[in-house]
């Protein structure tokens, strides 16, 4: 799950790893780790928001709360 707005990239893969990098407008960048297998569902230079999915699975309520804030996790469930 992204937790910032912005551009996906994809970067190396090592060891089965997937590096995918969520670059900001104002110049921020993330990198997420994707594991050999899991399938990647944006594509690359697709624009994502906050909490987008990256890749199948479940996600954590945690994550959900630490990055959208309780009144969006609320309204998930």
């Amino acid at each position: 799950m992204s937790e910032i707005d912005g551009i996906e990239k994809f970067g190396d893969t090592k060891r089965g790893v997937r590096t995918m990098v969520v670059e900001a407008d104002d110049g921020e960048s993330k990198k997420y780790r994707i594991p050999y297998g899991k399938h990647v569902i944006v594509h690359k230079h697709d624009r994502i928001l906050a909490g987008t999915q990256l890749c199948e699975g479940s996600t954590s309520p945690m994550d959900i709360l630490k990055i959208l804030g309780l009144e969006k996790r609320a309204n998930i469930w």
